[in-house]
């Protein structure tokens, strides 16, 4: 019985929603906060998921914490100007080449599948579903389960163990395309896998790299894990 596990981020890993993501993100918390600005530089906040930058602006600008009303408001605000601009416009989200078959590929290796986002559920289902990605029985966790990208993981592995009836795993991959996803690989001291352009102009990288799933790439690395 295979015991291995590997895991994937969404944005700008599995759909290429890094850009729309941002600024509608921007968009739903100065609709529904008395704030008339934030700091859209992503990786400088301390959390790199949707609530830990929401929780962090709030502190900073409000000195408090976001209510749940808040929390809800701007979750409602987000995943409906998302909405919109997929109708509006189906480049705004569109799979990372070769993604709708990657999953299939590599559960044919042998390999468990799991999903974990530093997005909210609604808009990660919401991007799996435009950009046609099979999902549905996939675990998944996402930042409504916690505030830390690790913990998100963590929670990830463990769906995939109840899932897929494994008590544990020998070996896990985090596959993403931010340097923040490697650094959550590395404090949990699991491999990483890095994806798209981002991380591509890294020099000397302590990590396998793909431009995306077009070739076999990928599938080559794991045969030898």
């Amino acid at each position: 019985m295979q015991d291995k596990l590997i895991i994937f981020d969404i944005d700008g890993t599995l759909t290429n929603t890094n850009h729309v993501d941002s600024v509608f993100f921007e968009k739903a918390i100065l609709d529904v906060l008395p704030i008339s600005s934030i700091n859209t530089e992503w990786h400088n906040y301390r959390y790199s998921t949707d609530t830990g930058i929401l929780t962090e602006i709030v502190q900073s600008k409000l000195d408090r914490n976001p209510t749940l009303n808040e929390i809800d408001s701007i979750k409602n605000r987000f995943v409906s100007y998302l909405e919109n601009a997929f109708s509006e416009n189906q480049s705004n989200c569109i799979p990372i080449n070769g993604s709708q078959t990657i999953f299939e590929k590599i559960s044919q290796l042998g390999w468990d599948i799991g999903i974990a986002t530093g997005g909210w559920e609604k808009s990660a289902l919401l991007k799996l579903k435009t950009a046609n990605i099979p999902h549905q029985t996939i675990p998944i966790a996402h930042s409504d389960d916690h505030v830390e990208r690790e913990n998100i993981i963590s929670i990830a592995i463990s769906r995939a163990q109840e899932c897929y009836k494994k008590l544990s795993y020998s070996k896990i991959i985090y596959v993403g395309d931010r340097l923040w996803d490697k650094v959550a690989a590395n404090n949990l001291k699991i491999d990483f896998i890095g994806v798209g352009d981002t991380l591509g102009i890294i020099e000397n990288k302590d990590f396998f790299h793909i431009s995306d799933f077009t070739n076999t790439h990928l599938e080559q690395y794991l045969t030898k894990k």
